[in-house]
């Protein structure tokens, strides 16, 4: 399939060309060009599909509802990837934090194709965090327990690629350490305290390793404590 825009838009920026599509995805561009087999799009964008590690839900399905019914939570989880589809969005990491909620993606997943976007992976964010909120009023966690994270890993039937937790939580190293046994990465996030508190906490792994920090870059200043900054 060929498509010509005079908005299509590359690394170089938006330029006028013809995209060429094969087996859904992108193998040529040819610029300031036009052909006679193209689809026309004149003026519109056209963009790459968006990959996507970060999504709770979208048109109103939200894929965190733990106390929904099972087959409720997969019935959210379909209409979600055809919502984000959508949108854009090709490839994505749902994002859940409980294994009631990873096991229902997971089952979508294993089924192959959607009608929407594809799942690569699944991402929890949490359970453990360490909230602050708008005021600086901590807000908690549930039990640290590697019960709890055993039940994650086995929920995901292998699609759990990566688990975002606060580091400072007491009890972590061993749950960061199981989970980076099992292959899956892990980030920092939530966390009450700046870069240079948290760094000592990354038990040797370096930015690049496994275990990373997401240093809270979508969060406001109401997630860290108070005169704390991401690049402190």
């Amino acid at each position: 399939m060929k498509l010509h825009s005079n908005r299509i838009y590359t690394p170089k920026g938006p330029k006028a060309g013809v995209l060429t599509v094969e087996g859904g995805k992108i193998t040529a561009f040819a610029e300031n060009t036009t052909d006679p087999e193209a689809i026309e799009y004149g003026d519109q964008r056209i963009i790459p599909g968006i990959f996507d590690t970060h999504n709770h839900g979208t048109c109103g399905y939200d894929i965190m509802n733990k106390n929904a019914p099972h087959e409720k939570q997969i019935a959210s989880v379909k209409g979600y990837l055809k919502g984000l589809a959508s949108q854009g969005t090709v490839n994505i990491f749902p994002t859940v934090c409980d294994p009631d909620s990873i096991r229902a993606v997971a089952e979508v997943a294993k089924e192959g194709d959607q009608d929407g976007a594809t799942i690569l992976g699944i991402h929890s964010e949490g359970p453990w965090l360490n909230r602050t909120g708008e005021k600086g009023i901590r807000t908690g966690w549930p039990e640290v327990s590697m019960e709890t994270a055993h039940a994650m890993v086995e929920a995901g039937g292998g699609w759990l690629r990566l688990v975002a937790l606060a580091p400072e939580i007491p009890g972590m190293d061993p749950i960061i350490e199981y989970f980076l046994s099992q292959g899956i990465t892990v980030a920092a996030a939530h966390r009450d305290n700046n870069n240079k508190q948290t760094c000592p906490l990354c038990q040797g792994h370096q930015c690049g390793d496994p275990y990373r920090q997401r240093h809270d870059r979508y969060a406001s200043p109401g997630h860290r404590r108070s005169g704390s900054s991401p690049d402190q």
